[in-house]
């Protein structure tokens, strides 16, 4: 019987066409091949081209990548000739290095439609046609895409992505009603992103004129859609834009990464992994896609394949690590002669760091060998680091003889190491039959990838740092129970911090669960609730427990915890009641499990049973830098002639990452005179998004007394001794001492150590004179504090309403002069 699956289709194909041993392709087409009509020698068979061509459009319905080299071919087919046979066949060497791909589409919190359009104005060298292209995403991966040649002639590269971007909204306006009416309302204007300003310009404008006369009506149907909010054209910078891909033949430096980048999301299946297949020749034995079986799973695990080519042994050295650090999981498959490859072997070391590091999982999986082979270097293993120990004795420079030395031992170190995990031994497990072997590491390996990872901030700058101490107590083997809490300022990083955690070590644990931002979950109607049937499906793995009212919660949680090993983090908590809803008593835990707090409440810790608080430290001034860096520039320095602008901002942000993630987005891509009005409206007015996110803390103070003792402390006396500082609100009929100690509770105050004075953020002290300044924004008199210019101006009678303040001068508590 005939295989036929999506391989043997394929391989079928490449029998027929002569291209068994062929050699593969990176790209699809030649870079910027043009193809003529009439150019070449006219093929005697025709049949055999359209038979090719057919074949690759039906590949194009899971493999956009191909959509433009295969539109391309395809106007050839009355009268095709030799070049043309010859860019098809280029196709399928292409389509046969890359079988094992396919788009990922992976679970997504944020569903959002947005899409790319371009087009290559007159790129078709027979009849002055341009190219239009688009594609569309929804957070995962590529749902829709299009690349096809416009049926007119434009004039300019403005009209030809004008008429792009008209087809990519005519799609964009077809998927919104679709997925409308599949699951939810896509009720915003859906962004469409575009490379050229003036298409983006001409699509805003309703106004018809002399310059756009010439242009069909029809393509005028993108502007109604603007004017409507049912769509947004953006701009893109070019070397960003993924339309490019359906709309010209590039080169693999710019191809690859548009291939494999977030919109399109190109990855490999799992079931690509390895083939295990029994080897007749050992000597040939190496690592290929895994036998099918009848299973395929999805997971975005790449492969790399060994073979004598220095060009992909430098691609290996660059993209192996980090491959293998973004992958989930990684399947090592320990054969006879695994240990003959020195590429296998330092793949080994950098899965297992990897491991250690990140909290990668790893699966051993023993073909053919036991573990004990393995660990105690025995058979096959033997023999070849008998081989690496004569090459390191023969080795005549010192230098190089220890470097080789050190790498030997750290092949057999690691060699110990993943022997020691747990493993799947084919021999030991389904009997040695193969087949049913594939299936049970592809449940393994499905189980485990079905826990989703937590969205953390793509750029950790420190991060290691802050978070090593708890990464070690977190994989303590030992079966005590802990409780560790994260506090700090708004915005210095506790929730990343709690994310990075997490995901390291999850998977270590029977049951997990992460309940983000209690405090406001805490406030809404049954949020306590929702937060214990959240906790109670997560470490019941899905169950859906039916809970009417929190103490009934409670019961539930006590009999869950009591029962399995779990991690659970409980994020932004500002009560003890929300802890006792949701953790219960110490003593309810299971040995071995662990609690996450994260909280802005020092107090609250006090009475939550907490082995160790760990207070988040501000970045110093070259972690700042590089973390602004990624925001702003796309890289970890700040580009030409920007480093002064950079300093004062790192300057400004006082080491908050929060604050320079905000600034760092808000400025890039802006010009210098941009970025120098920028800084210059800090210095007066706090930027919105940071204040917001500070004034979390300043809104959780319980009473007006606190606020105003906050208010007076942020204001005029910041930066004073202790003492000296509690006789001024004092003096305004406020109980000082009480609200000090509640703002230092909250993180909004410290006292310095050895010097009894008085310090806040230099953020949280903006904050608070934001918050005065919106008392009365246009007035100074209006306001409930003044500093010395200000009551200069008032007393004065500069300002405008100087009777009004002198008709409520109760409103006035404070004036700050030096």
């Amino acid at each position: 019987m005939k295989d036929m699956s999506v391989d043997g289709f394929w391989q079928l194909k490449f029998s027929k066409f002569s291209m068994g041993d062929s050699k593969e392709k990176a790209t699809p087409l030649e870079p910027n091949l043009k193809l003529k009509k009439d150019k070449g020698k006219p093929l005697k068979d025709a049949r055999k081209f359209r038979q090719l061509v057919g074949s690759l459009i039906y590949l194009t319905i899971t493999r956009p990548e191909i959509s433009y080299s295969i539109s391309v071919i395809s106007q050839f087919m009355q009268n095709p000739r030799t070049p043309h046979l010859e860019a098809a066949r280029r196709i399928l060497r292409y389509v046969k290095g890359t079988l094992d791909y396919g788009l990922l589409y992976k679970r997504c919190d944020n569903f959002v439609l947005s899409g790319f359009t371009d087009a290559d104005w007159a790129g078709d060298t027979n009849d002055r046609h341009s190219t239009s292209g688009y594609c569309f995403n929804t957070g995962s991966a590529a749902v829709s895409w299009c690349s096809k040649k416009q049926n007119i002639v434009v004039l300019s590269s403005t009209e030809a992505k004008y008429v792009a971007a008209t087809m990519a909204t005519q799609e964009c306006v077809w998927l919104k009603r679709l997925i409308g009416d599949m699951f939810c309302e896509v009720d915003y204007a859906v962004q469409i992103k575009c490379d050229n300003e003036s298409a983006i310009k001409l699509a805003s404008n309703p106004i018809f004129h002399a310059r756009t006369k010439h242009i069909e009506v029809r393509y005028h149907f993108v502007r109604e859609k603007v004017l409507s909010e049912d769509v947004e054209l953006l701009s893109v910078r070019t070397n960003d834009q993924v339309a490019d891909i359906f709309t010209k033949a590039l080169v693999e430096p710019k191809f690859q990464p548009l291939c494999n980048g977030n919109h399109l999301r190109f990855s490999l299946c799992l079931s690509r992994i390895l083939e295990l297949q029994r080897p007749r020749h050992p000597q040939n034995f190496h690592r290929s896609p895994l036998h099918r079986s009848g299973t395929r799973l999805q997971v975005g695990f790449q492969t790399f394949r060994d073979d004598d080519s220095i060009e992909r042994g430098n691609y290996l050295n660059l993209e192996l690590p980090e491959a293998i650090k973004q992958s989930r999981i990684s399947i090592v498959v320990l054969s006879k002669t695994y240990a003959s490859s020195t590429w296998c072997l330092d793949e080994l070391v950098t899965i297992l760091e990897c491991n250690r590091t990140h909290g990668n999982a790893v699966l051993p999986v023993f073909y053919y060998v036991e573990p004990s082979e393995v660990k105690k270097r025995e058979g096959s293993f033997e023999k070849a680091f008998e081989r690496y120990e004569n090459e390191v004795e023969e080795e005549g420079d010192h230098e190089r003889r220890m470097e080789l030395a050190k790498r030997v031992e750290g092949w057999k170190a690691a060699l110990r190491q993943v022997a020691d995990l747990t493993g799947m031994v084919l021999t030991n497990q389904a009997d040695g039959h193969e087949s049913e072997f594939i299936k049970k590491i592809v449940k393994f390996v499905g189980d485990k990838v079905k826990r989703a990872l937590l969205s953390v901030a793509r750029h950790l700058v420190g991060i290691d740092l802050r978070a090593g101490k708890i990464n070690y107590w977190l994989r303590d083997k030992s079966n005590d129970v802990g409780i560790v809490a994260i506090c700090g300022i708004g915005g210095i990083g506790k929730t990343t911090i709690a994310k990075y955690l997490y995901n390291l070590n999850f998977e270590r644990f029977e049951g997990s669960s992460f309940l983000a931002s209690v405090r406001e979950v805490s406030k809404q109607p049954d949020g306590l609730v929702r937060l214990q049937r959240q906790l109670l499906s997560d470490i019941l793995k899905g169950k859906n427990e039916k809970i009417y009212n929190v103490d009934q919660g409670i019961v539930r949680i006590k009999e869950a915890l009591c029962r399995r090993k779990v991690l659970v983090v409980v994020d932004d908590v500002d009560e003890v009641n929300q802890l006792d809803a949701v953790l219960g008593m110490r003593d309810w835990l299971y040995p071995g499990s662990k609690i996450i707090i994260t909280t802005r409440r020092k107090q609250l810790l006090e009475a939550s049973e907490v082995d160790t608080v760990h207070e988040v430290s501000g970045m110093d001034d070259i972690e700042s830098l590089e973390l602004f860096s990624w925001y702003a520039f796309k890289k970890d320095h700040p580009n030409e002639g920007y480093m002064h602008y950079s300093e004062r901002v790192v300057h400004y942000c006082d080491g908050l990452p929060l604050a320079l993630q905000v600034l760092g987005s808000s400025l890039s891509g802006n010009t210098k005179e941009t970025w120098e009005s920028a800084l210059e409206k800090l210095e007066k007015i706090p930027e919105g998004q940071i204040l917001k996110k500070l004034k979390l803390s300043y809104d959780s103070l319980q009473d007006d007394h606190d606020k105003n003792v906050y208010l007076d402390i942020a204001c005029c006396v910041g930066g004073k001794d202790k003492d000296w500082t509690i006789t001024i609100p004092n003096g305004c009929g406020f109980s000082t001492k009480i609200g000090m100690h509640n703002l230092i509770d909250r993180f909004l105050l410290r006292v310095g150590p050895g010097d009894n004075k008085l310090w806040l953020h230099h953020l949280l002290q903006d904050m608070g004179t934001e918050i005065v300044r919106q008392q009365s924004t246009e007035e100074p008199g209006g306001r409930s504090r003044l500093w010395q210019q200000e009551a200069f101006n008032v007393l004065s009678g500069k300002t405008v309403r100087i009777i009004y303040l002198m008709s409520t001068s109760m409103a006035l508590v404070g004036v700050c002069l030096n």
